[in-house]
Order: structure tokens, then C-alpha cells, then sequence
């Protein structure tokens, strides 16, 4: 019996991720508009088809592949030249009754193992049994998630190891940026940013929280330049000026009164710009800037800095949560919850 040959009618919506793995490089090149267009260009093969290919590329052989599948070997042989055709190359090479793997069959390969096979396993496992009896070891698979780089530092990272631990089955790939990378050609499952910008594009669950950024410098600072009195004296200070991870232009810098919510703006300064606060710590600490911190950032240091105009806050913050829609559910409900769990201590 050819393996899970009923899945992919019963179970489209949730094996729809695993196919974009390995047809991404066509969807850009064929599909003006990806959404409208993803169902049919996956009609045009099977998860059974590759599956097929798995077990052909393990065993280098139609033959042996046929009798572990219990299939014929000229279903065997149309399968993969389905394939070929779908992909537009060869997958295998036969010199002299040698079977040789080509470069692309050895990446769609990884692909399979990497993504396809634990959607696989947790889709059988969730038809013979529903998830509301699902237990910790039932929760299996690798998921690759994207969190930034300043509110994972103390908050998330330490608890993840814990959190792993029960779930003996789930892997974590994660990728620590402050940019936000297209979550579906990134292979993303979940990703958590600051980007304002990106985040509203992909319809982000956008997370309150009381983020922002603050100016300081050192006392060598103060000693060499004087301190602003007012956010025009920053003007003649040698400020550190602000850009966002895709580089739309930022104009200007958007200041919020503590104590009044008055708002202020200034020129964002060019001679240098960043997009994170960490780096612009170390800027600090050369005694010839100023710069935003973020205030998690504050938190996490013992240094003792100068605060610069405290009564105002460069423009709030907020997190967003981007989720893959084709993405196994359940699971990623399971990683959001931890998420969320983990940031409501911000």
C-alpha cells in the first residue's frame, strides 16, 4: 500500500505548508498573485508522489522502492518522471545500471526530511487521535521561529530550554533579528517583530506593550559636549539617528511627552543610523554620542549611563506576531502561547 495515499483530500489545508517548501522558486516565477493561485498549482502532483521519491532516493532503486511501497515499478517510474516534468529537471541519473542522485534530488530530499515527514507523522496522529487527548510526547516536529534580538534577552531565550523539556519531540530553529524576513520564502513558522511597517503588510496580531526609546550618553560625554536642554539643542549634539530593518526612509524622529503626551518632532539625524540598540550601547560607551536605547535594553545593564532629556521617549514600540498560515495550527498555538506567556512579563 503506497503510503498515506488518502491524505492530501482529506488533509489539504494542513499539508498546503509542506508543498510551498518545495515549490516556492515556481510560485514567484508563475503566480502573479500567490494566494489565488497556490491550490492549483499543488494539484499538479501529490504528497503521495513525493513520498514515492523519498523512498527511491533512499533505496537508489525503482525495483526495491516498489516492493517497500507495495507498488508497481512502472508507478514507481511514472511518479518520478511526474515529477521531473513538475520540476523541470532530472531527478535521477542512470549510468550503466547505476542509479546517481542529482544536486536537486538531494535538496528536495533534505526539504522532505526537514519539513515534509513531521507533518506527516502529526497528521496521522491527529486523525487516529484528536487533539484534545493529544499529549506532550505527541507534540513532535521542527519549527523555525524568528524572534528579536533585544526583547529575547532575558524574557524568552532563558526559558526556552525549560520549555523544550516538555515537549520531548519538538525542535526550534531559531533565526534572532531585528529585520522581518517574508515568513513564507524564509520557510518562518512564527516570527515575532518590531517592524511596524512589515508587520502591517502581513496582518500581524499586534502585542501592547511598553517599549520605547530613550536617550543617553556618558559623563565623558557631558564633560567634552555639554548636555541639550531641549530636543532643538539636540541639533548641535552628535546624535545617533534611526532606520528600520527594509530601509524605508525615516524622515524624522518622533518624540512623546511622559508627562504631557505632546508630541515633537526632529530631522533624523544622518551622520550615523542604526537599527539596534544594542550596538548603539557600544556607540555610547566611545564618549562621543549620543543615542536611543531601547529601555529593555536599560534594564539589562548595570552601566552607569546618563539620561538625556528623561522626560522624553523616542516613539513607542509595539510587538507583532506573524504567523504562517500553513503552518500546523495546533502546534504553533502551543509556541505563540509560550511566546505570549514570556513577553507578558515586559
Amino acid at each position: 500500500m503506497v503510503y498515506y495515499n488518502h491524505l492530501k483530500t482529506t488533509y489539504s489545508k494542513d499539508i498546503t505548508g509542506a508543498y510551498n517548501n518545495f515549490i516556492y522558486y515556481r510560485v514567484k516565477d508563475k503566480m502573479k498573485n500567490y494566494k489565488a493561485e497556490i491550490s492549483s498549482l499543488l494539484a499538479e502532483f501529490s504528497l503521495n508522489d513525493l513520498l514515492i521519491f523519498k523512498e527511491v532516493y533512499e533505496l537508489k532503486n525503482y525495483s526495491a522502492a516498489a516492493v517497500s511501497l507495495k507498488t508497481s515499478t512502472s508507478t514507481i517510474s511514472r511518479k518520478i518522471k511526474h515529477l521531473e516534468v513538475f520540476f523541470e529537471t532530472n531527478l535521477f541519473i542512470m549510468k550503466k545500471n547505476v542509479m546517481y542522485r542529482s544536486t536537486f534530488a538531494e535538496s528536495l530530499y533534505k526539504q522532505i526530511i526537514n519539513h515534509l515527514n513531521p507533518i506527516v507523522e502529526q497528521i496521522c496522529l491527529m486523525k487516529s487521535k484528536p487533539e484534545s487527548s493529544l499529549n506532550n510526547n505527541d507534540i513532535r516536529g521542527t519549527f523555525k521561529i524568528q524572534l528579536p534580538i533585544i526583547v529575547s534577552r532575558g524574557y524568552i531565550t532563558p526559558k526556552i530550554p525549560k520549555f523544550l523539556a516538555n515537549y520531548p519531540n519538538l525542535k526550534l530553529e531559531i533565526l534572532y533579528s531585528n529585520s522581518a524576513y517574508e515568513i513564507l520564502s524564509s520557510n518562518l513558522d512564527i516570527c515575532l517583530t518590531l517592524n511596524r511597517q512589515f508587520a502591517d503588510n502581513m496582518q500581524a496580531i499586534h502585542i501592547e506593550k511598553n517599549i520605547y526609546g530613550e536617550l543617553y550618553c556618558t559623563k565623558e560625554y557631558i564633560k567634552k559636549y555639554g548636555t541639550p536642554k531641549n530636543l532643538d539643542e539636540l541639533k548641535s549634539h552628535n546624535l545617533v539617528g534611526v532606520i528600520v530593518p527594509d530601509y524605508t526612509p525615516v524622515k524624522q524622529i518622533r518624540f512623546i511627552n511622559a508627562d504631557s503626551n505632546q508630541i515633537q518632532c526632529i530631522d533624523n539625524p544622518n551622520k550615523i543610523r542604526t537599527n539596534n540598540s544594542d550596538q548603539n550601547l557600544e556607540l555610547i560607551l566611545s564618549n562621543e554620542v549620543i543615542a536611543p536605547l531601547i529601555n529593555l535594553t536599560i534594564k539589562n545593564t548595570n552601566l552607569e549611563l546618563v539620561h538625556i532629556l528623561p522626560e522624553w521617549k523616542v516613539d513607542s514600540l509595539g510587538i507583532y506576531v506573524i504567523i504562517n498560515q500553513y503552518s500546523n495550527k495546533y502546534i504553533i498555538n502551543i509556541i505563540k502561547d509560550f511566546l505570549l506567556e514570556c513577553l507578558s512579563e515586559i
